[in-house]
């Protein structure tokens, strides 16, 4: 008998190493189990083997000591020959024998170990693909294979087994594809030989490779992506199980790929392949761009801007000479829109740093924060004077000095306050309240102002975003201020919400433990 090669579906194509694994050590299972059954039928001198031949491997339990002779009787009967040779007795060589799990090198053979007195052996075979044999034996006469129940039924259960099992593997590989295919980055796997196992169509798509669907069985170099291969030989040449790399998309000279190429172990830590991951990274590094662009603009804006508001202190101190009633005017909307202006770029800086993970909490001050409310008030107050909007401090005398980053605590109050005046109605009031409870502070900021919708209480909090209901659509402003007092609370362990009611105006609560 000469085995043919099994043939493979798309149904049963296995997208990595390790789930071929996972179903061939369940095969195993079945089949370790299926010879220690057989075995246990009596206790005659019995005989099974199993050819996987996927594994190349021949196991064969017995209940005696068996001679180099019937050894090579079984791999025969089990129908490993060589696919080339007309002569079955040509035995090609098996890459692993186990005789009772013990190696057939280091096994001990009995020369007089008698023959087998009966055999049956049963093709493993899934539909019209052949896994491998089992073999039958007995030594002695009186136990009949033949008659036996269990043997008789065996060779339709055993297939009935695989079938389930196979099925079952076919069931989860097809989820698992699916969901490697719906992904939107793109993923190549490929075995540690470069011989691709799977590939979605996002991945093709990055590659432009649109036209050329079926990949799997072709090598990676295949692809005119040079780098790819390039850096599994640099993993493999630095001993590293995973590298990231940039590189421009083909037939593209502005878009750039993100490629994560890591090695694949199957459960039992052996290396089974390779997983190449694509991502469009070109936003990213243009945000990145940008960022730095911008906190560099922002360092270089920021000493014309401290001279100007230096000038202008000196004109509105009269150290340079007396002004009139316009004048002083003038120069204080010239000072007031500086201010702005250096707020903006605070802004902007604090927010660079955020994304970069530099944000410095100093818990080392200490902090008076009726005092602190106070000042914050004094520095709103012409703007608050303009729409006449009073900024009443309703912060208990009884809580006392604490630790912290005065600082930042004083940012966060100024953007809330700031934030609450902007959306306030004239004449009315913005009260801020705080309690100290349990070594956490709470701290509230209460306007009356024209209310935010339910569903944008979340919202409020993200980078840039303006509600549209702005009273004076002069004093809107970049949608920083709540992002970036967000920002210091969390780094600070505490949490920032608001409650309000449109019409009824807004409460913003923020806690710190102090």
């Amino acid at each position: 008998m000469a085995w043919t090669k099994p043939t493979t579906d798309s149904a049963s194509f296995v997208l990595a190493d390790s789930k071929r694994s996972h179903f061939n050590t369940i095969l195993a299972e079945v089949l370790l189990v299926t010879r220690r059954a057989t075995l246990d039928l009596a206790n005659a001198s019995m005989c099974v083997a199993t050819f996987q031949r996927d594994k190349g491997c021949v196991a064969i339990n017995t209940t005696q000591r068996l001679s180099n002779e019937r050894v090579r009787e079984i791999i025969s009967e089990v129908g490993c020959f060589d696919d080339s040779s007309d002569d079955p007795a040509t035995v090609i060589k098996v890459p692993t024998v186990l005789i009772n799990e013990q190696p057939f090198e280091t096994y001990q053979f009995d020369d007089e170990a008698p023959r087998f007195q009966q055999q049956k052996s049963f093709p493993l075979s899934i539909g019209q693909t052949e896994l491998g044999m089992l073999l039958v034996a007995t030594f002695s006469s009186s136990f009949d294979l033949s008659s036996n129940d269990f043997l008789s039924h065996f060779e339709d259960d055993f297939s009935k087994t695989l079938s389930i099992l196979w099925d079952l593997n076919r069931a989860q590989n097809k989820t698992l594809k699916t969901l490697v295919s719906a992904i939107l980055d793109g993923v190549i796997l490929c075995g540690m030989d470069t011989e691709i196992r799977f590939v979605n169509q996002a991945a093709l798509r990055m590659l432009h490779q649109d036209d050329r669907p079926n990949w799997v069985g072709k090598r990676l170099e295949e692809f005119d992506v040079p780098h790819l291969t390039e850096f599994l030989q640099e993993a493999l040449k630095n001993s590293l199980f995973e590298l990231n790399k940039v590189i421009n998309a083909p037939q593209s000279r502005s878009r750039l790929l993100g490629v994560h190429t890591q090695l694949l172990r199957d459960t039992k830590n052996r290396e089974i392949g390779w997983m190449i991951a694509l991502r469009d990274v070109t936003m990213t590094w243009q945000n990145d761009q940008m960022r730095s662009a911008l906190s560099i603009a922002s360092h270089e804006i920021k000493t014309p801007l401290n001279s100007i508001c230096g000038a202008v202190d000196l004109l509105l101190e009269k150290d340079l000479g007396e002004l009139n009633k316009d004048q002083t005017h003038c120069l204080g909307v010239i000072k007031d829109d500086v201010n702005r202006l250096n707020r903006l770029l605070n802004d902007i800086l604090d927010l660079s740093r955020f994304d970069e993970g530099v944000i410095f909490i100093d818990r080392r001050k200490e902090i008076s924060l009726d005092f602190l409310v106070n000042k914050v008030i004094s520095s709103f107050g012409s703007f608050a004077g303009r729409k006449n909007i009073g900024i009443v401090n309703k912060i208990p005398k009884k809580i006392p000095t604490f630790k912290g980053d005065r600082d930042r605590l004083q940012q966060v109050l100024s953007n809330l306050i700031e934030n609450s005046i902007k959306y306030s109605l004239p004449d009315s009031e913005v009260e801020i309240h705080a309690s100290l409870e349990s070594s956490v502070l709470n701290v509230t900021v209460k306007d009356e102002g024209v209310g935010i919708p339910e569903a944008e209480w979340e919202n409020i909090f993200g980078r840039f975003k303006q509600l549209d209901n702005c009273p004076d659509h002069g004093e809107r402003g970049y949608g920083l201020g709540l992002a970036i007092a967000r920002e210091i609370i969390a780094a600070s362990g505490g949490r920032i919400w608001v409650e309000s009611a449109i019409g009824k105006g807004s409460t913003f609560h923020f806690t710190i433990p102090v």
